[in-house]
């Protein structure tokens, strides 16, 4: 068994909600960049 694998401390605290919000602007950029090259693509 590895040293990290604790079953002492099994609940961590939830991540912050700032995180995923990072993340659905950086999708929603990327998706908007897609759109943008498929239009002048064409």
């Amino acid at each position: 068994m590895s040293k990290h694998d604790s079953v002492t401390k099994r609940n961590r605290r939830p991540k912050s909600g700032k995180r995923a919000d990072c993340t659905a602007r950086t999708m929603a950029a990327v998706k908007q960049l897609e759109q943008a090259a498929k239009l002048k693509g064409k």
